[in-house]
């Protein structure tokens, strides 16, 4: 190698070195991890196992035991035939159940979730007398993953009934599955797997969340200022998930804004306006630090709580957001068992503008009476603009109203989560 060559390898090593070092300079520091909670998802009791004593019930279709499981010896796998027609599977509980003092869970899986209308879980007390209920309406379907086990919680506030059910009397577990009549391709016909089905205890009502209701804010609209103000006069403290770049853009909340609910004890969480499952690894990495430094930064109470944008998760998205918030909330239509929560997978109910104020009074006083956490979660609290997102200042007092008339506890989600 000639001297020239050399010197100019020389200047290279030089200047990578010292690029190197202005780097290290101007990179952002490390955030600290995020504030561990003692809360887990439990493990909870084996309520029925699947691995044998299922049998057809009504209706075509097939089901078996197999192999395939998320835990324990097998697994149990259901068909449905094409045209909507349910295939059930039942199993017999000996000697009979008091299901009253619990909350249930199970795991699901399908090759293709564009394929099942529904999955629907009953607890029996007779053949004509069951509690139900729909896994495919209370999942947000950004959070469903092809083959992927989907672990369902359900409170019993999440059940709706046929006939006259007794929680003290279950004597029949079933599942029935069903596919699309009219799919993009014709009729579907669904396969499911079912694993791991538990009960969690309830807990009593003085334990943390028992009976308490949340209300959740997304994007950062500036109704949330309106919707503080209301909540304000009768001592309500909410969170707000905001989105950083949004913040004094025009219809979104500004920085003074920020810093009143910081003078009223709000939590201010973290959200992004692209669903995090549309992102390569370095962009929704990149997202959601920028995100968690903003809110870090400025100091924000409840900066360990993230909203995934759009309910979107899947095990990569669950990941990342671990590594910056202690929370991740979704937008799964459930009530959330007190005593079974999953830290990155927080149930919420989304109110739309076509749900009636009835509608959520009942879903209020049914998880106050279960002895679970509801979390609500708004967009917009005004005038209607027909996305859908909006729910009208009227429906919102009066829901406040009744918070208030009945003394139910309102907290925003860190102090739900804190003493657990």
């Amino acid at each position: 190698m000639n001297t020239p060559t050399r010197r100019l390898l020389g200047l290279a090593a030089v200047v990578a070195v010292v690029a190197a070092s202005c780097s290290a300079l101007t990179r952002e520091p490390e955030l600290d991890p995020p504030p561990a909670l003692g809360v887990q998802t439990g493990p909870g009791a084996r309520f029925v196992g699947t691995a044998a004593g299922f049998s057809d019930w009504y209706g075509p279709g097939s089901m078996r035991h197999v192999g395939a499981t998320k835990a324990g010896r097998a697994a149990l796998e259901i068909t449905a035939e094409p045209g909507g027609l349910q295939a059930n599977a039942r199993k017999a509980l000996l000697p009979v159940r008091d299901g009253s003092p619990f909350s249930w869970s199970f795991s699901v899986r399908t090759a293709d979730w564009s394929q099942v209308a529904n999955i629907q879980f009953r607890l029996h007390t007779t053949d004509d007398d069951f509690f139900y209920a729909n896994v495919r309406d209370r999942t947000a379907r950004t959070a469903l993953v092809d083959d992927a086990w989907q672990r369902v919680q359900l409170s019993r506030a999440d059940f709706l009934t046929v006939g006259e059910p007794d929680w003290r009397r279950l004597e029949v577990v079933s599942f029935a599955v069903w596919g699309f009549t009219d799919g993009e391709d014709g009729p579907t016909s669904p396969t499911v797997l079912v694993d791991e089905v538990q009960t969690h205890p309830r807990l009593d009502r003085s334990a943390p969340g028992a009976g308490v209701v949340t209300l959740s804010f997304d994007d950062g609209d500036e109704s949330v200022a309106d919707a503080a103000r209301l909540m304000r006069e009768r001592y309500f403290r909410g969170t707000a998930f905001v989105v950083p770049a949004l913040v004094d853009e025009p219809g979104f909340l500004d920085r003074g804004d920020l810093e009143s609910l910081d003078d009223l004890g709000w939590d201010l969480g973290g959200h992004s306006d692209i669903p995090l499952t549309e992102l390569a690894t370095e962009a929704l990495e990149d997202n959601v630090e920028t995100t968690a430094r903003w809110l870090r930064e400025r100091g924000s109470r409840g900066s360990h709580l993230y909203a995934y944008p759009n309910g979107a998760v899947d095990p990569e998205v669950r990941r990342v957001v671990a590594d910056y918030f202690s929370v991740g909330r979704t937008i799964n239509e459930n009530v959330q068992p007190v005593g079974d929560i999953d830290p990155y997978a927080v149930k919420s109910l989304n109110v739309y503008s076509d749900q009636s104020l009835e509608d959520v009074i009942r879903i209020v006083d049914a998880s106050v009476e279960a002895r679970d956490w509801l979390v609500l979660t708004f967009h917009r609290v005004g005038d209607e603009t027909g996305d859908g997102l909006d729910w009208t200042t009227e429906k919102f007092s009066g829901l406040l109203d009744h918070l208030a008339a009945r003394g139910i506890e309102v907290q925003p989600m860190s102090e739900v989560l804190a003493p657990m």
